[in-house]
């Protein structure tokens, strides 16, 4: 993930690529907030770079990709077994998903926003939006676990790859069918 953000040393201006200028940069790194993250010891060098450009991002008005950032500062928590600080980032990403969320759908960001309302002990409201989807298929395989990991109160990573052993190994409990235990 370090090859996804560059950071420059002398003015800490962080950016996919630090020789376009973002609009909002300069406003944003001489602000009281970006240099709190800067000098947030709890927080990794790679973590403080993908926050600083979530933070230009969002003063720049592109929450959307500001959440992006701000989850991949969680992922870098998560590797650094920093679940204090993760569970902070994902709920910041939750908070900006709510900014640039519209009515219409987007499956991406729908399951993208069941992970993180699980992973952040939201259960309740992860199962209630759950409910409100209508997906077909893998996709709607994918959701039915993320139910039953919300109400086995599970915040553990788990990825596309472990949702298929999840539903093989219930094909091959003997029934031949998909189905789902909700415990």
């Amino acid at each position: 993930m370090f090859m996804w953000i560059q950071f420059c040393g002398n003015c800490s201006y962080s950016s996919k690529d630090i020789t376009v200028e973002i609009k909002s940069a300069i406003e944003t790194i001489i602000s009281k907030d970006y240099k709190i993250i800067l000098k947030d010891s709890q927080l990794s060098p790679l973590v403080k770079k993908f926050l600083c450009y979530a933070m230009i991002l969002e003063k720049d008005g592109d929450q959307r990709m500001a959440m992006f950032k701000t989850l991949h500062a969680a992922w870098v928590c998560d590797d650094n077994r920093n679940s204090f600080k993760a569970l902070e980032c994902r709920n910041k990403a939750l908070s900006l998903m709510d900014k640039f969320r519209s009515g219409e759908e987007d499956t991406n960001i729908d399951l993208i926003k069941i992970d993180l309302l699980r992973r952040t002990e939201k259960f309740e409201e992860a199962i209630d939006f759950c409910k409100t989807l209508n997906f077909e298929g893998e996709l709607a395989e994918v959701v039915r676990i993320q139910i039953e990991l919300c109400l086995n109160k599970d915040i553990r990573a788990h990825t596309i790859a472990s949702f298929k052993k999840i539903v093989i190994n219930r094909q091959n409990l003997g029934t031949g069918k998909k189905e789902f235990v909700f415990r």
